[in-house]
């Protein structure tokens, strides 16, 4: 009885990751600057500290962050699959 092993091709799915997980950081980084142009306009308006503004930032942040986590989480049981 002989055995044969068979390779599989590379999966594409980390490169896809990687490609998403691209534009996720880059759609990130560029909402984080866009909502820092109006928060002295915000601060003003709303009667916030500094401190505020800052945890404003970094809330407005956290969406992406979970959804980063979340591509994660669904790639990297994919690619633990086929790998």
């Amino acid at each position: 009885m002989t055995v044969s092993h068979t390779t599989n091709p590379p999966s594409k799915s980390p490169l896809l990751a990687f490609m998403l997980l691209a534009l996720v950081k880059t759609v990130l980084i560029f909402t984080i600057a866009l909502i820092a142009v109006p928060l002295p306009h915000i601060g003003t308006e709303f009667g916030l500290n500094t401190s505020e503004l800052i945890l404003l930032q970094v809330s407005y942040g956290l969406p992406y962050t979970a959804l980063v986590i979340a591509l994660y989480a669904a790639f990297g049981q994919k690619v633990r699959k086929n790998g």
